[in-house]
C-alpha cells in the first residue's frame, strides 16, 4: 500500500478534524497606558488519524512582529519537534511539525504567546515593499479586479473629491448595503467569494471584506485582509474582560490611502454595531482597539488565506 501524506494548516479544517481553542488574559502595561498587552493560550487537537495515515505535517500560523505590535514569549509545547518558518513575500510565519507514523490517538499542541498591541491604527506608507503593494492591487481567483467592479466603485465615488473620501465612500457602500450573516446559512459562507456575495448581498467578515478589497483595489488602492482574533464580541462589555475564551477568527481590511498611509477599517463590525443599536458606527471607521494579533497578512480572502503558501517549503 502507498503512503499517505496529509498536509495541515490550523486555520484549515482538511484531511482530519482539528480542534482549536484560545484563552487570552489581558496583562498590566502600566509604562505605556496606549498599549494592551496580552497573553494568549492556543489549545489544538488533531483527532485520532486512521490506520492508513502515514504521516502528518502540520504548519501552525504564529504572529509577527508589525509597526502596530510586539510579539514576545512564543512556546510551543508538542510531542515531536518543531521549527519556525516565514514565507517570504507577506512574511508570515509558522511553526512546522512533522508526525512520522501516528498513532491512532489525538494528537495535543499547545502554543502561546505574549502580544503587546499599540492604540495607533495608522501604518506608513511605505510599510510594505513595492512589490508586495504591487501584489495589492491585483485580481484573485475569487477576488476580481475591475470591470464591473470598477465601474461600480466609480459610481459610488463620483462625487469624492480626495482619495480618503472615495475609500469612505466604498466603506460608506458596503456596510449599506451588506449583511452580516449570523446564522451561517450561506451555501458559500466564509469563502470571500465576490460574486457570489454581490449577488448574495450578505456573508461573514471574509465575505464582506473581500468586496471591499475588490472595490478599493478596482480604484487602484492598495488593500488586504489581516486575520486575528476578537476579544469581545459585539456590543463589546464595560470594562471590558481581563481573561477568557476566544471562539473563532475576525479580519479586517487594510488600505494604502495616498497622504494618509496604511489605514485599518471593519465594515463587518460597523454592520454588527448597527444592528445592535449603535447606527453612528455604520460609517465609521473602527479604530482596532479590541483585536489582537493578527497573525496572517492575507492578501485577499479568508480561502487564500487558509492555504497561503499552497505547499510551504519545509
Amino acid at each position: 500500500m502507498k503512503s499517505k501524506t496529509f498536509t495541515f494548516c490550523s486555520i484549515a479544517l482538511l484531511a482530519l478534524r482539528i480542534a482549536s481553542s484560545v484563552r487570552a488574559q489581558s496583562l498590566h502595561s502600566p509604562i505605556n497606558p496606549t498599549a494592551l498587552t496580552t497573553q494568549f493560550t492556543e489549545a489544538i487537537t488533531l483527532q485520532s488519524p486512521s490506520l492508513q495515515t502515514k504521516q502528518i505535517r502540520l504548519w501552525i500560523p504564529i504572529p509577527s512582529d508589525s509597526p502596530q505590535q510586539h510579539i514576545s514569549q512564543v512556546s510551543i509545547h508538542a510531542p515531536v519537534p518543531y521549527r519556525i518558518t516565514q514565507e517570504k513575500l507577506y512574511h508570515n510565519r509558522m511553526a512546522y511539525l512533522v508526525f512520522a507514523q501516528p498513532n491512532q490517538k489525538p494528537i495535543s499542541i499547545e502554543v502561546s504567546w505574549v502580544v503587546t498591541r499599540h492604540s495607533n491604527p495608522q501604518y506608513p506608507a511605505q510599510w510594505l515593499s513595492a512589490l508586495v503593494a504591487a501584489q495589492l492591487l491585483r485580481p484573485d481567483r475569487l477576488v476580481p479586479v475591475g470591470g464591473s467592479y470598477a465601474a461600480l466603485a466609480l459610481l459610488q465615488t463620483a462625487s469624492a473629491s480626495t482619495p480618503y473620501d472615495k475609500v469612505k465612500d466604498i466603506f460608506d457602500y458596503v456596510t449599506q448595503h451588506f449583511e452580516y450573516d449570523y446564522t451561517d446559512t450561506s451555501p458559500e459562507y466564509g469563502q470571500g467569494d465576490v460574486a457570489f456575495v454581490c449577488s448574495y448581498k450578505k456573508g461573514n467578515c471574509s465575505d464582506i471584506h473581500s468586496v471591499l478589497v475588490t472595490l478599493l483595489r478596482s480604484l487602484g488602492i492598495p488593500a488586504y485582509i489581516a486575520f486575528g482574533f476578537p476579544l469581545t464580541g459585539i456590543p463589546a462589555p464595560n470594562p471590558l474582560p481581563t481573561e477568557g475564551m476566544i471562539g473563532g477568527y475576525h479580519c479586517w481590511v487594510w488600505a494604502n490611502v495616498p497622504h494618509k498611509g496604511w489605514i485599518p477599517m471593519d465594515a463587518a463590525d460597523a454592520i454588527r454595531w448597527h444592528d445592535h443599536g449603535y447606527p453612528q458606527w455604520q460609517t465609521s471607521f473602527l479604530v482596532l482597539s479590541t483585536y489582537l494579533a493578527p497573525r496572517w497578512i492575507c492578501p485577499v480572502d479568508e480561502t487564500s488565506c487558509s492555504h497561503p503558501l499552497k505547499r510551504p517549503a519545509h
